[in-house]
């Protein structure tokens, strides 16, 4: 299917006028990167041919490098040992890790990597394609970094306290498609705090906070007022969205989600059925029984129920048997790349076969290429997520991709 009404316009790079480091013990493969990533409108590569050597280079030039590109069979300092004394260090370019290994064993260094903090952009594997480079590149340039300034936020209970009493936690909302429809069927709500001072915050900023202070529920209620009133709005102007809101083991063991979603539907125009809700976390063990309670009750009245994150992660595979899930929603560390690595495709088949014979709707997030689009398509996914069909977005911008995505989804079937 093509998708060129929603990525009719390249995305600029973030990280303007910064270089990429290649850290490569082999001259040839050193020698052909740099021509590549030239060739891909990178003007400023660095090289360094092996791990001490790239971390001096880093610490006189690293302000200067927002990508590196790191072999992993390397002399002196390999690949992995590089990662970790970067991860110690106050530099953070983004990463991709290369090889002529496996490409589990390179899948398992890029997990290790984001582990460790960093932001990893791929894989490469030798012999490195001019393709797969600009590839790479690409979901470089779309990077939003959070380490692109080293000033730290701090975020304090009374801040949050404050915040919350000006209405400033609201929801953005990630885009869900029907994979064989092409239509753009609902979202999934997520958190985010319009900070007076320090724009827009991702809960990688205030959640540490949030949790460590028992604010847990206060702002799932903020998120689903905000989320409920936007679909309840795109309603009203003829947009029928499903709405997926996610809940955290301190919502499902306070047993008030229940009476707080029916008080919020009883001002909105919507129906239980039109809301699902995304276990992100399991109940602790002294608190399965209320968490059990609300999740009965959610379910009588007609919402539905997902397990996030399948696949990786959380994985509650024995609790999918025993829970009435209506929803399995298989995790972005099984689905990007999944296309071009028979490990991953061999999973994400596994999880579709088992959630076919369960009579649960399944969901792909994190599709991040044509390729795993095209691959979930043919697996039998029914809906997919990423920032291949759209990044989070605030409710006023919903309405407006819901005309770029049918303009974009009819003219593929013209």
């Amino acid at each position: 299917m093509h998708q060129s009404a929603v990525i009719a316009e390249p995305i600029a790079p973030t990280q303007a006028g910064r270089g990429v480091l290649v850290v490569d013990d082999e001259e040839l493969h050193r020698d052909w990167m740099v021509h590549l990533l030239k060739q891909n409108g990178e003007a400023i590569v660095h090289t360094a041919e092996n791990g001490p050597d790239a971390l001096a280079l880093l610490e006189t030039n690293g302000d200067d490098i927002g990508l590196i590109i790191c072999d992993l069979q390397m002399p002196r300092m390999d690949g992995m040992a590089l990662l970790r004394h970067m991860a110690e260090s106050a530099y953070r370019p983004a990463i991709v890790v290369s090889s002529n290994v496996d490409s589990a064993i390179l899948r398992g260094v890029e997990l290790m990597a984001k582990a460790l903090g960093h932001t990893v952009v791929g894989s490469l594997t030798k012999p490195i394609k001019s393709s797969a480079v600009q590839k790479v590149i690409a979901s470089y340039r779309g990077l939003k970094l959070p380490s692109e300034t080293k000033t730290e936020i701090l975020v304090t209970a009374e801040d949050i306290d404050r915040g919350m009493a000006a209405g400033e936690f609201v929801a953005y909302f990630q885009p869900k498609v029907d994979l064989a429809s092409g239509q753009f069927v609902g979202v999934e709500a997520l958190a985010r705090w319009q900070h007076p001072l320090h724009g827009v915050l991702r809960p990688a900023a205030f959640m540490p906070t949030i949790e460590a202070t028992g604010k847990d529920v206060q702002l799932t209620q903020a998120i689903m007022a905000s989320a409920v009133a936007a679909a309840a709005s795109w309603r009203q102007d003829g947009l029928r969205l499903k709405l997926n809101l996610n809940v955290s083991r301190v919502d499902l063991a306070s047993r008030s989600l229940h009476d707080d979603i029916r008080a919020l539907l009883a001002v909105n125009p919507m129906a239980p059925g039109d809301i699902t809700f995304e276990i992100v976390t399991a109940p602790a063990a002294a608190d399965w029984g209320s968490a059990l309670e609300t999740i009965a009750r959610l379910r009588l009245n007609g919402f539905g129920l997902a397990t996030d994150d399948f696949g990786s992660g959380y994985s509650p595979l024995g609790q999918l048997s025993k829970l009435p899930f209506s929803e399995l929603k298989i995790g972005r560390a099984v689905v990007g790349g999944v296309a071009e690595s028979p490990r991953l495709a061999s999973v994400v088949a596994s999880c579709i076969g088992l959630a076919h014979r369960l009579n649960l709707s399944i969901v792909a997030e994190g599709v991040e290429t044509i390729d795993d689009w095209n691959y979930l398509v043919a697996a039998g996914a029914n809906e997919a997520q990423g920032n291949f069909i759209a990044e989070p977005m605030p409710r006023e911008d919903i309405a407006g991709f819901a005309r770029r995505w049918a303009g974009g989804a009819m003219q593929a079937t013209a």
